[in-house]
């Protein structure tokens, strides 16, 4: 198996033909789906986050993935 999350995952696709001009029919179309995702983007040592302090210090909010776009003088530094 991949490394990473594993997720199941289900849900209905719906949708309908457009009038092109050229037809003159159209009809919807409604699928569901469902299957399991491997999410292999995980968080690796190293990576800067974005985190909220909850209760105590002892549990946290991971918000988001932080990257640094600038010229070699913000993450480089910070890291050295």
């Amino acid at each position: 198996m991949s490394k990473g999350h594993q997720r199941t995952v289900e849900g209905e696709i719906s949708t309908e033909t457009e009038d092109d001009g050229h037809h003159v029919h159209s009809h919807d179309i409604n699928s569901s789906y469902e299957g399991n995702w491997i999410l292999t983007d995980t968080l690796k040592a190293g990576d800067l986050v974005e985190v909220t302090p909850l209760k105590g210090d002892q549990l946290f909010i991971v918000k988001c993935k932080l990257v640094y776009l600038g010229s070699g003088d913000g993450y480089e530094k910070a890291n050295s």
